[in-house]
Parts: C-alpha cells; structure tokens; sequence
C-alpha cells in the first residue's frame, strides 16, 4: 500500500488544528473566573455552554472544521468581513435612532449592583 507525503502532512494539520482548538476553548474557559472577578460580575454560564459544546463536538469527532475552525484565505476573509461590517452599520444607522434598543440594553446591563461582565469596563 502506497501513502502519499501530502496525507500525512494533511493529517498531522488536522491534529494540530484540533489541538490548537482544545487550547484555546480550555485557555478560555481557564480565563472567565478571573475576567469574571476582576470585573465582579455575575459567573457567564452562556459562555461556558457556548464554549463547551463546541469543545465536546470536536473532542468525539476529531475535526475541528465540524465547529468552523480552519484556515479561510485572507482576501476571502477580509471580502466578507467588509460586506457584513457594511450591513450591520447600514442596518444600524436607518433603525436604532428610531428603535433606541442599544440605549435600553445598556442602561439594562450596566444599572444593577453587578453590571453584566461584557458591559461591566463601560462602568470601570
């Protein structure tokens, strides 16, 4: 049976890129106590959850592109990134004057004792 050069590199990108994926989820969820306390807000259980089914999914699996983690090319990358910053900025200068909805979210966020932890640097 004859293997190719290019699958095993191939293979060990996948390792590697699941790899860098555990790393990161668990770096992060490492980091939400401290953030959490440094900005003595309530404990983000979303975030957990948010982070833990995708680390569970690749775990089982072994790819990590299953969860949207791979390389995308630069000018693909950027294309897209401009096209969807112009929307949301054309969708939110024609309707939050009138809807006022981010006014209402922070004043929400930030009011309590413990201000949500991703507005809480907006009362620091």
């Amino acid at each position: 049976m004859k293997v190719q050069a290019g699958s095993k590199l191939r293979h060990a990108g996948c390792r590697l890129a699941e790899r860098a994926f555990v790393v990161w989820v668990l770096v992060a969820l490492a980091m939400l106590a401290p953030v959490t306390a440094l900005l003595d807000g309530p404990f983000p259980i979303f975030t957990v959850i948010w982070l833990t089914v995708p680390l569970i999914a690749v775990v089982r699996s072994r790819n990590a592109r299953q969860v949207g983690w791979h390389l995308v090319p630069a000018r693909e990358f950027f294309k897209i990134t401009a096209a969807c910053m112009g929307a949301m900025l054309l969708l939110a200068a024609l309707v939050e004057p009138w809807s006022q909805t981010y006014q209402l979210l922070l004043q929400k966020a930030t009011a309590g004792l413990q201000p949500d932890t991703t507005f809480a640097w907006l009362v620091r």
